[in-house]
C-alpha cells in the first residue's frame, strides 16, 4: 500500500457460504473441535478394522464386501454430524474438514483393512478367502450395491411419505421436501477412495482399472441423475474443495500407488521360499521323501506331502525395507530373479522419490508462500475485467452479505438484520408468497428474527439489536 506496507488479500468467499454465526469463535476453539471429531473418527475407523475381518473369516468375501460399502456410506453420514459440531468460517472451510474426515475412513476402511488383514501367503491365492477374491467382491458391491442405496434414498422415502403426512403444520410439510443432502467433500471422497482402490491394487490386478472406469461412470450417472431429480441445492463453495482433492489426495493416491508397487515387485511370488544355496545342510533332504500330517503356515492341514525335485528353504519375503533394494534379502535368502532385482530397484527409487517431492510440495509450498509474503504481495487476482458494474447484476451475480442462519424445521434461512435499505434482491432467495401484491421487503417478515425483539415505535431500525445492513446505490440505477 502506498510503497509502505504489504497487504495480506484473499479473495472473498460467497456471500451463501458465510457461516455467521461461527464467525466469532477463536482459533483455539476451532482446534479442539477438529481434534475431538478425529478422534471419533479414528474411533469408528478402529471398530471397522475389528468387526470387518470377523466377517470376512467366519462369513463370506461377499457379506464382507456389502458390510464394508454399507460402512462407506453410513458412516460419511455420521462425520457430517460431528462437522456440524465444529466452528468454520465459511462452508469451503468446513467442506475441507469434513473431506479430511471421510476420506482417511474410506481409504483406510476400503483399501488398507483388506491388505493388512490378508495373509503373506493368501495374497495371490484363489480361494474364497484370499485377497484378490475380497478385492473383486469389493469392486462389484461398489459398482452395483453402493449405487442402488444411494439411490434409493431411504431416508428421502421416510421423510416423504412418512414425516409430512404426519407433519402439524404446513411449513413443517415442506420442510421434509427438501430434497437429499449432498457435499462435494463426500462426492470427491468417493472418486479418490476408487481411484486408490484401482491405484493400490493395480500391480496385483492390472485389469481392475476396466474395473475402476466402470464404478466411476456409474457414479458419474447416479450422481448426475440425483443432482437433477432429488438432491436439494447447496451453497456456491467454488473451486475449493476440487483444488483441495487435487493437490493433496489425489496426488497422495498416486504416491501410495507407487510404494505399493514397488513392495508387491518385491515380495512376490509370495511364497516365503528361497533356493537353497549349494552345500546347505538345512536343505540337504532326500527329494523323493514322503510327510504325512503336514500343518501349513495357513493353518490348513495335510495327510501326505512329497518334496519337490527342488530344494527350497523357508525365508522372510515381507522383509524388503524402503525404499525396496534387492540387498534387503541378504546373501543366503535369495528369492528374487534378476529381471525382479533390477524391476525392484527402479521401482523402490522411483516410488522414494515421489515421496519425497510430495512431502516437499505439501509443505514446501506453505513455507514458501508464508516467507514471500514478507517481502511483497503474492495475491494474484483470477479471471478478468469484464467490465460490469456490481449494480448491473444485482439478482443474478451479485449478491450482498446479509446475515442470516440456517436452522432445521424452516423452509428459508433466518435473516438477522433490517433489510428495507437495501435491495431485496441482494439477499440471494426469495420466500414462497402467497399474494403477489405485498411489498417485496414485507415478504420476508416471516424469516426476519428482527420481528421477533419487542419494539414501541413503527420501525425496527431505531432499536438496533441485530446487524446493520445499508445499501448506496448509484444515482444513476434509481433512474
Amino acid at each position: 500500500l502506498k510503497g509502505n506496507f504489504i497487504l495480506d488479500i484473499h479473495e472473498a468467499d460467497e456471500p451463501d457460504t458465510c457461516r455467521w454465526c461461527d464467525l466469532d469463535s477463536t482459533g483455539a476453539e476451532r482446534i479442539i473441535r477438529r481434534i475431538c471429531s478425529l478422534v471419533v473418527t479414528f474411533g469408528m475407523t478402529l471398530l471397522s478394522i475389528l468387526t470387518l475381518p470377523l466377517i470376512r473369516v467366519h462369513i463370506n468375501t461377499i457379506f464382507y464386501s456389502v458390510i464394508l460399502s454399507t460402512y462407506n456410506i453410513i458412516i460419511p453420514l455420521v462425520v457430517q454430524a460431528m462437522v456440524s459440531f465444529e466452528k468454520h468460517p465459511d462452508e469451503g472451510d468446513k467442506q475441507q474438514s469434513l473431506y479430511i474426515n471421510i476420506a482417511l475412513f474410506r481409504w483406510i476402511n476400503t483399501v488398507v483393512v483388506t491388505d493388512l488383514t490378508t495373509p503373506f501367503l493368501a495374497k495371490l491365492g484363489v480361494e474364497t478367502f484370499d485377497m484378490m477374491n475380497s478385492v473383486n467382491a469389493l469392486l462389484i458391491s461398489e459398482m452395483v450395491y453402493s449405487p442402488i442405496l444411494k439411490f434409493i434414498d431411504i431416508g428421502g422415502i421416510i421423510q416423504r411419505h412418512y414425516h409430512a403426512p404426519r407433519a402439524k403444520t404446513q411449513e413443517l410439510m415442506h420442510d421434509n421436501f427438501h430434497g437429499g443432502y449432498y457435499s462435494m467433500a463426500e462426492r470427491y471422497t468417493d472418486f479418490t477412495k476408487v481411484l486408490l482402490l484401482c491405484i493400490f491394487y493395480s500391480p496385483y490386478y492390472p485389469i481392475i482399472f476396466f474395473f475402476g472406469v466402470g464404478i466411476l461412470f456409474v457414479q458419474f450417472w447416479t450422481d448426475k441423475i440425483l443432482l437433477m431429480r432429488a438432491w436439494q441445492t447447496n451453497p456456491s463453495i467454488g473451486p475449493e474443495t476440487s483444488r483441495f482433492s487435487r493437490r493433496y489426495f489425489t496426488t497422495a493416491a498416486i504416491v501410495i500407488g507407487a510404494i505399493s508397487a514397488a513392495t508387491v515387485y518385491a515380495n512376490f511370488p509370495f511364497t516365503n521360499l528361497c533356493n537353497c544355496p549349494d552345500g546347505d545342510d538345512k536343505c540337504a533332504v532326500d527329494v523323493s521323501q514322503m510327510y504325512s500330517n503336514v500343518t501349513l503356515l495357513s493353518g490348513e492341514r495335510l495327510e501326505s506331502v512329497e518334496t519337490s525335485a527342488v530344494a527350497l528353504k523357508f525365508c522372510n519375503q515381507a522383509k524388503v525395507g524402503f525404499p525396496q533394494d534387492p540387498e534387503h534379502q541378504g546373501f543366503d535368502n535369495i528369492w528374487m530373479t534378476k529381471s525382479q532385482e533390477k524391476l525392484t530397484t527402479i521401482y523402490g527409487w522411483i516410488s522414494f522419490v515421489l515421496l519425497v517431492l510430495f512431502a516437499a510440495g505439501l509443505f514446501g509450498h506453505r513455507v514458501t508462500t508464508f516467507l514471500l509474503s514478507l517481502w511483497k504481495g503474492i495475491y494474484e487476482p483470477s479471471g478478468f475485467d469484464q467490465q460490469k458494474d456490481f449494480t448491473d447484476g444485482i439478482g443474478v451475480d451479485s449478491f450482498a452479505y446479509v446475515p442470516q442462519l440456517k436452522e432445521p424445521g424452516f423452509t428459508f434461512p433466518l435473516l438477522a438484520c433490517d433489510i428495507s435499505k437495501i435491495n431485496s434482491d441482494l439477499i440471494g432467495w426469495k420466500p414462497l408468497l402467497s399474494d403477489k401484491k405485498i411489498e417485496s421487503h414485507r415478504s420476508y417478515e416471516s424469516c426476519n428474527l428482527i420481528f421477533d425483539v419487542p419494539f414501541e415505535n413503527d420501525s425496527p431500525v431505531d432499536r438496533p439489536v441485530f446487524s446493520i445492513v445499508r445499501q448506496w446505490a448509484p444515482r444513476w440505477s434509481n433512474k
